[in-house]
């Protein structure tokens, strides 16, 4: 059961209210009910009743069978990811520790744990990619800031002359074309080499564009790769725009799997986008993707392919980190604007929120601490201790499953083979220890009488498979087991 002062109804209008922000289908509300009724039943429910009810929410999701914008039925679409860690205040670390805790105490199949494992590698890579964009992002393009996002915003929901993008847009729109050209397989998704060398495709795209349109507002005057006379007021622009691939990739070794990403790869997937009407561009070198025409709809049919995909799939959003790049932008901005100092790049912070499962104390990060030659600092928030006496519940719950409450068949044939039997002397002592137990427990929590009776039907047939474990070694090593030590111990405790 979830420690804390709510009773069922409360927690089940908590349900209610979370299924409504989602906009969820009555048979899932019903199923989330009765598999949180379930798992509370059986076991202790440490933190936030709501992160629990989230778990719940996402199991039935992945239950029940709807239709998909696709026009055909599919299991467990309809619901963001997102939305659902937003609206439960889960963090996707504390989502992956719980749902895979749920996973065990409920036996989900095979299938759930590997849709939660794809889940894992998905964002483990989306973020390790998007810690790499930025500052290669910053090297070739002008460095983004909040005010010329705020300012296309603005510009766009009036009916005027559309406005040309600018460095922040691109920044957005190139991240926004990758995890779109990226959900087309699902192995750019799990192995980073493949989603760092088609982020690599894409950043050279968005550079050929803005090089051949000389948008010299949008490239940093300084980027090595640039022609000597690009800032001349004779230049004369080249037919081709330079390559960056060997720039961007370090090592020799990676270079002719980059570039086969950009000439094979990167042009089927840009096709696929053309041929649907979503991009609008030259369909032979992709060139007028910045065209002041066309930008302000290639940037909204992306978004529109990108959420159809998410709705179809129930996969992380991986625009999460554009939203607390930006968010932290503007918190950067605003330091600034009342004199604070600022001590790094948005970048140093990007998805931080989503890889900190809580808030522990931490060592001041100056160069006095040498906090990199210290140990990790041992997680003592109440969160941390209450994960750890789940997981050790769900692994009690592990060991014991699928075994009698009583003694196996096994166990009755060990104790027949012995000189004397001592069964019925055993579970006579059990029994009485069993209500001292029950009585005991209900007494120093509150009646909680069913929820003894759970945790002592663990115990039993722990210590049943015990016996039987401990006996089965002793008949390995001699024929005749003799068991008068044993009831000598069984007098003594009676």
């Amino acid at each position: 059961m979830v420690l804390s002062d709510e009773g069922e109804d409360q927690l089940h209008k908590k349900l209610l209210d979370l299924c409504g922000k989602l906009s969820l289908d009555q048979r899932t509300v019903l199923l989330a009910w009765d598999n949180f009724i379930s798992i509370n039943k059986n076991f202790t429910l440490e933190g936030d009743s709501l992160h629990w009810l989230g778990c719940a929410v996402f199991v039935a999701s992945q239950s029940v069978e709807v239709p998909n914008l696709m026009s055909s039925v599919v299991k467990g679409s309809g619901i963001n990811l997102t939305s659902l860690l937003r609206c439960s205040n889960l963090s996707f670390v504390q989502f992956f520790t719980n749902i895979n805790l749920w996973a065990d105490m409920a036996h989900l199949p095979e299938e759930f744990r590997q849709k939660v494992k794809h889940l894992q590698d998905t964002f483990g890579v989306a973020h390790s990619t998007f810690k790499k964009y930025y500052p290669i992002f910053c090297q070739i393009f002008q460095p983004p800031n909040s005010t010329d996002l705020e300012n296309f915003k603005q510009h766009r929901n009036r009916k005027l002359k559309p406005i040309m993008c600018n460095s922040s847009t691109v920044f957005e729109f190139v991240w926004s074309l990758f995890v779109t050209l990226k959900s087309e397989d699902q192995q750019f998704g799990s192995e980073l080499v493949k989603s760092y060398h088609l982020m690599f495709a894409c950043i050279d795209l968005a550079f050929k564009n803005a090089f051949l349109a000389e948008r010299r507002d949008l490239l940093k005057p300084t980027f090595e790769l640039l022609p000597t006379d690009w800032n001349e007021p004779g230049f004369v622009v080249p037919q081709e725009a330079p390559c960056l691939m060997n720039y961007l990739c370090k090592l020799p070794s990676t270079l002719t799997e980059a570039m086969h990403m950009k000439v094979y790869d990167l042009k089927k997937l840009m096709g696929n986008l053309i041929t649907n009407d979503i991009l609008k561009v030259d369909p032979k070198d992709f060139t007028g993707l910045f065209d002041q025409e066309v930008f302000k709809d290639n940037f909204k049919n992306i978004k529109t392919a990108y959420e159809t995909h998410l709705l179809n799939t129930a996969d992380i959003d991986e625009r999460i980190f554009l939203a607390e790049y930006r968010r932290l932008l503007l918190v950067q901005q605003q330091q600034a604007t009342w004199g604070q100092s600022v001590r790094a790049s948005p970048l140093s912070y990007s998805g931080k929120l989503f890889i900190q499962s809580s808030v522990t104390p931490r060592a001041p990060d100056t160069p006095l601490t040498g906090r990199g030659y210290l140990p990790r600092e041992s997680d003592s928030s109440p969160l941390s201790a209450d994960r750890t006496i789940t997981q050790k519940i769900a692994r009690l719950h592990k060991i014991v499953n699928n075994r009698p409450q009583g003694p196996s068949e096994a166990l009755l044939k060990l104790l027949e083979s012995c000189e004397v039997n001592t069964i019925e002397k055993i579970q006579e002592i059990l029994n009485s220890l069993s209500e001292k137990f029950v009585v005991a427990y209900s007494s120093k929590y509150n009646g909680r009488e069913e929820e003894a009776k759970n945790m002592l039907q663990i115990g039993v047939t722990l210590f049943y498979k015990y016996v039987e474990n401990l006996l089965d070694n002793e008949s390995k090593i001699r024929n005749d087991i003799s068991v008068s030590a044993w009831n000598e111990t069984v007098d003594t405790r009676k």
